[in-house]
């Protein structure tokens, strides 16, 4: 985005040179607003757990899994179920 830090530049950049995704964070946190705010008027839009949540905006942020196994404190087989969750929803 035109308003990021260059540290958050360099961030994503290091990212996808490691393999991973990158979404700023807030657009990370828009897309949760979105999927939190308005599962009644998009049926489309999954009804996700807590945990699934933390997980999807964490994604989506750019962290990897094994990032964001060592953020939650599990193990990342637990992210990848909580990943195939999310995708099935």
């Amino acid at each position: 985005m035109k308003t990021s830090t260059r540290e958050e530049l360099i961030r994503a950049i290091e990212n996808i040179l490691a393999g991973e995704l990158y979404v700023s964070p807030r657009i990370a946190l828009r897309a949760v607003h979105e999927v939190v705010n308005r599962p009644a008027t998009h049926p489309k839009i999954p009804n996700l757990t807590d945990r699934e949540l933390h997980v999807f905006a964490l994604s989506g942020a750019g962290l990897g899994t094994s990032r964001i196994a060592q953020e939650l404190g599990i193990s990342p087989r637990t992210v990848e179920t909580y990943h195939e969750h999310i995708k099935l929803s």
